[in-house]
């Protein structure tokens, strides 16, 4: 098969990641990439201004891409640089992460949005919350994915099929998807509205490799979603290997990073033991 442009080949198999493309532009200082760009020098160039421009652990999902999209070439012999994986590694920056509780959800459902990007973006979040699905599968169903009480789908990132119980409020959201947006956009969106809702408070954590005090809107991105909606369901006690199956995780391990456990409300049981009762 005859390989396009780089970034008609970009755009075709990563229409979601445009701001990788934007970045690679601005690092090299052309209008359009091409594959002759893509020497050892302009290559550093773009993890610099990647790791530069966003956060680290953001970073790293960014190059990993970008390698993986690279390596796909490799024997075409388009590429200048002869190890793109090796002037693309970046290190991964420990991150603590945040949850919406019910109450700051509930706040989300009941906000009016000021724009059309707005009320896709509320949209968006709530059914990743209520369904524990991927943005990428949430813009990919369809209402024949709706089967009596029950959300079923492929995931387009394992190819694995789920089954979840439909929530009462889905269908509402999943009606009002409007057009897929960058993650970039779609980040920029979310805080905005989370900070328009009044989820402002003070949260200090450990947070791009060190210890930092922000509001919480400002902690809030894609990836909210589903941690809050794994957070709740491990409040109520459904066991992990359950949520695990539910968020389309191939394992336990991977859910248990998206739990957050707040050692500060463990319950009447557990404090009982702390109180030496």
């Amino acid at each position: 098969m005859k390989v396009l442009s780089f970034e008609q080949e970009w755009t075709r198999q990563n229409n979601d990641r445009i701001q990788i493309l934007r970045f690679m532009r601005e690092a090299i200082g052309v209008d359009e990439v091409q594959w002759q760009d893509l020497t050892t020098l302009n290559l550093s160039k773009v993890r610099e201004f990647i790791t530069d421009k966003v956060a680290g652990n953001s970073a790293v999902t960014y190059l990993a891409i970008l390698k993986a999209f690279l390596s796909r070439y490799t024997d075409e012999g388009i590429v200048p640089c002869k190890n793109p994986a090796k002037e693309l590694k970046a290190k991964r920056v420990p991150s603590e992460q945040v949850v919406l509780n019910s109450d700051e959800i509930r706040l989300i459902e009941n906000y009016q949005p000021r724009t059309e990007q707005e009320r896709w973006v509320k949209a968006q979040f709530l059914c990743e919350y209520y369904c524990l699905a991927r943005s990428s599968d949430i813009q990919q169903l369809t209402p024949e994915n709706i089967k009596g009480d029950f959300l079923t789908y492929v995931s387009k990132k394992t190819m694995v099929a789920t089954t979840v119980p439909l929530h009462k409020n889905f269908v509402k959201y999943f009606k009002q998807r409007g057009k897929t947006l960058d993650r970039a956009s779609y980040n920029r969106i979310i805080k905005r509205i989370c900070k328009n809702c009044g989820i402002c408070e003070e949260v200090k954590l450990f947070y791009h490799g060190k210890v930092q005090i922000r509001p919480k809107y400002e902690l809030i991105g894609s990836h909210t979603a589903r941690r809050s909606g794994a957070t709740e369901l491990a409040k109520r006690d459904v066991p992990i290997a359950t949520i695990s199956k539910l968020m389309n995780h191939t394992n336990t391990l991977i859910t248990s990073r998206y739990i957050f456990a707040d050692t500060r409300n463990l319950g009447e049981e557990a404090m009982n033991f702390f109180n030496g009762e």
